[in-house]
């Protein structure tokens, strides 16, 4: 049972390592997901308050690295899932905020370069904003999904060419989260790397257990 505000999932992985897909779900099939996103570094954090007090969640997670001259993407068999569930959360705001508006870029903007800054309004009673990025309008996998505090967000991910993405906000205080913003598009006219295959390899290849800890500590066994 997590205590806490926010669920903290960490790996131990090859130093090479460059992503780590994760995937939370409400079903151990992993049919029913709430988080299927891909992080940076070797960690991910989620809060409490967007999951259902008392309920089972299901999470694994999944190695990438690039490899070779031509970038090649390669990937880590799924760790095997585990399970845990959280305790209510503790409220210490009257109202869910508002949704934020989305600024910049503007609907439908080509973007160039690498980096790109994501900007929307304040909303005074949020504590926190989750923004999701997806090249799916129906976001069933983002390239982003990100808890921060500040009404902006750079990202730093490798964007494919000429291709369209999707963004959108919302924001969280301890009573809950908004609704999502509305989803705004955009494309991209620079190239990323060099992706023409993807394989898979045994997990022990990167490491023999991917999991490292879970909450600050051991993962618990079920």
């Amino acid at each position: 049972m997590i205590d806490a505000t926010f669920v903290n999932f960490q790996c131990e992985a090859a130093p090479l390592t460059r992503y780590i897909h994760i995937q939370i779900s409400k079903s151990h099939s992993f049919n029913d997901l709430i988080v299927n996103t891909i992080s940076e570094g070797k960690g991910y954090s989620f809060p409490i308050v967007l999951l259902k007090p008392e309920a089972t969640y299901f999470w694994r997670m999944q190695a990438q690295t690039f490899k070779g001259m031509i970038n090649l993407l390669v990937k880590s068999e799924w760790t095997q899932h585990r399970k845990f569930r959280v305790k209510k959360a503790e409220s210490f705001d009257d109202t869910i905020p508002s949704s934020p508006f989305l600024i910049s870029p503007s609907d439908g903007a080509t973007i160039k370069g690498l980096l790109t800054w994501f900007h929307w309004d304040t909303i005074t009673n949020a504590t926190y904003y989750r923004i999701q990025i997806s090249d799916s309008q129906l976001f069933e996998k983002t390239i982003m999904d990100k808890i921060i505090t500040v009404p902006y967000c750079e990202s730093t991910f490798y964007w494919d060419i000429n291709k369209k993405y999707y963004w959108k906000i919302c924001a969280i205080n301890s009573r809950g989260a908004s609704e999502w913003s509305q989803v705004w598009s955009l494309k991209t006219s620079s190239p990323g790397p060099i992706k023409n295959d993807v394989k898979t390899i045994p997990p022990d290849e990167f490491n023999k257990d991917l999991f490292k800890s879970f909450n600050g500590k051991n993962p618990p066994h079920f």
